[in-house]
């Protein structure tokens, strides 16, 4: 447990030295001011207009800090040579791994939380002065809705580190994750577009969805994990479908893990 706490430290304190806090601090400047701006648009909704461009920038923003947490984690000690002297000491590499990317996932989570308080704000004093008509519900749906974000970043960061364990170049994880971040969450939607709505064009349905039913097998569904009509409409989803979401996310999460810490155990560093 000593060992496994130590390298939880070390995570956290290499993705500092990587100017993460900072960086967080002005990314989370950035997504309220945009979504504060957008909220002008809108004469009778600023707030959920703000809300909801907010949300979906912390979708992105996230997505690309978590890659490049994993990457300062794991990739730096590999490009050092410094994963060599760690190895050397009687310490299983699975709490190498497990105590590194817990490192990763505090700073997930609290960056989400920070975010999420600055969201607070925006959601109760946007408004640009208008009479907001509808006003989005920040208590428990914001909850909900920051805890499936902070899952959906916690397994793309599991699928990166995936990469990372079989990786012998520094870009490649990080361009794979991307691709896996995009890919991940707009599967479900268009797959559900083909397959549900009268219009889709059929040749393209015929072409595309056994494509995207096989890639399912592969590929979580992140795009469950977004619950944001909670917090916009107060329209909580079914109970059922959060259990699906976070089920299928958590069960893809430890299979990565797991896969990542067994490569660990046999890959020969050089």
């Amino acid at each position: 447990m000593q060992h496994f706490v130590e390298h939880l430290a070390v995570s956290w304190r290499q993705c500092l030295r990587g100017q993460a806090l900072l960086g967080v601090g002005i990314m989370g400047f950035v997504i309220l001011l945009t979504g504060w701006l957008f909220a002008s648009f809108s004469l009778r909704q600023p707030l959920v207009v703000g809300v909801d461009v907010s949300l979906s920038a912390m979708r992105i923003v996230g997505a690309f800090l978590v890659l490049l947490w994993i990457q300062e984690a794991f990739v730096r000690d590999v490009e050092r040579r410094t994963v060599l002297g760690v190895f050397a000491y009687p310490v299983s590499r699975s709490v190498y791994v497990l105590g590194r990317f817990s490192g990763v996932a505090l700073l997930v989570l609290a960056t989400v939380t920070v975010w999420g308080g600055g969201l607070l704000v925006l959601g109760t004093y946007g408004t640009w002065g208008y009479e907001a008509g509808d006003t989005p519900q920040l208590g428990w749906p914001l909850i909900l809705a920051l805890s499936g974000l902070a899952l959906d970043l916690l397994v793309i960061g599991a699928f990166m580190l995936l990469i990372v364990s079989l990786s012998v170049t520094r870009m490649l994880p990080l361009c794979i994750g991307i691709c896996f971040a995009l890919a991940a969450r707009g599967i479900g939607p268009v797959t559900d577009y083909l397959r549900f709505v009268a219009d889709a064009d059929q040749k393209l349905k015929l072409s595309m969805l056994p494509i995207l039913d096989a890639l399912q097998w592969f590929l979580p569904d992140l795009s469950r994990l977004d619950w944001r009509v909670a917090v916009l409409y107060g329209q909580m989803p079914e109970l059922l479908a959060i259990f699906q979401g976070v089920a299928g996310s958590v069960g893809y999460l430890i299979l990565t893990l797991v896969a990542a810490v067994g490569i660990y155990k046999y890959r020969e560093f050089s």
